[in-house]
């Protein structure tokens, strides 16, 4: 029996230590800059309150204002709501980038470091010093994207792993002495009875081929994973 078994494997880059503290640097800057746009224009306490509670809250505000805003109903429909809802999304997504970075040593740090450049590079094109049409700007936002994924692609390595397995049939020997001291006739067919009273004895090899054939029910389980080879 032969089996093929296919499997997908990475290959991070060298230097791991060096790429998780960049993207751990990346993450890091982007919660910052998260915490500073929600606190913005907003009284001392509001500024310290507001961000910490999207932070802690990211995981259940996320989910229920995305519902909201598919529905247009609720508090996150209107333009302060839909705000907060877009940083509890964005401070979830970083949380779960950390968990990749903490999970998948090294190629982690490529996958968070190819998030946070897709993010900075759309986030740049927002506003250009000279005027671009949006299809224009479109089309150079997906080549630059496209451009850092095949970079992302070619960091991580990926490559397929061919294990082709074949199933062997084992082989037993099994050898029968048939010399002359095989006709002994020094086997008791009986060796339970009395000693006073002389059992039947029969010669070696008929006490071998006894032997055998009460065996044979299990020689012939051996014999459908295992090849038998008698000799003599």
């Amino acid at each position: 029996m032969q089996g093929l078994a296919v499997t997908l494997v990475f290959n991070p880059p060298s230097l791991p230590a060096v790429l998780t503290c960049a993207a751990g640097a990346s993450l890091l800057w982007e919660l910052v800059s998260l915490v500073r746009r929600i606190g913005r224009g907003r009284s001392l306490w509001g500024a310290i309150g507001v961000p910490a509670a999207v932070l802690i809250a990211a995981p259940a505000i996320a989910p229920i204002a995305g519902l909201c805003a598919a529905m247009g109903t609720g508090p996150w429909s209107r333009r302060g709501g839909a705000k907060l809802a877009g940083a509890s999304a964005w401070a979830l997504l970083i949380y779960a980038l950390g968990a990749v970075v903490m999970l998948w040593w090294g190629g982690g740090a490529v996958v968070a470091l190819t998030a946070c450049a897709i993010f900075w590079t759309v986030r740049s094109y927002r506003r250009t010093t000279a005027p671009i049409t949006a299809g224009a700007k479109g089309m150079l936002v997906a080549m630059r994207v496209g451009i850092l994924l095949l970079l992302a692609l070619w960091a991580i390595g990926p490559a397929l792993e061919f294990q082709r397995t074949r199933e062997t049939r084992g082989v037993m020997l099994i050898g029968v002495d048939v010399s002359g001291s095989m006709r002994l006739r020094d086997v008791s067919v009986d060796p339970s009875l009395a000693q006073d009273d002389p059992p039947e004895r029969i010669s070696r090899i008929e006490a071998v081929t006894k032997a055998i054939a009460q065996s044979r029910p299990e020689l012939a389980r051996t014999a459908e994973r295992t090849d038998l080879e008698w000799f003599a």
